[in-house]
């Protein structure tokens, strides 16, 4: 059922980020956003790699969703939709 409340404490203490992190045990946020990735049984129901670019109006600018667990966008692609998202937002 994903990470527990201090797992993500403890990895949230090693390596401080600047945006809220969210704990989804009922996967409905994963499901929500068209992510979740069926493994086999529950225990290994998780989801794909994702990044969501979304301006300080909330509209979702951009979308990377991995193929697999180690697929990810390159840092580049991301730091490009963030800028224009910036840009854009109003």
């Amino acid at each position: 059922m994903g990470q527990s409340a201090a797992a993500v404490a403890r990895f949230a203490a090693r390596r401080p980020v600047e945006f809220p992190l969210l704990l989804d045990p009922s996967r409905e946020v994963i499901r929500a956003y068209g992510v979740y990735q069926f493994l086999w049984f529950d225990a290994f129901n998780i989801a794909r790699p994702a990044v969501f670019v979304i301006d300080a109006g909330g509209t979702i600018r951009k979308i990377f969703v991995g193929e697999s667990q180690t697929d990810r966008p390159a840092a580049g692609r991301v730091r490009d939709a963030l800028l224009a998202a910036g840009a854009g937002a109003e």
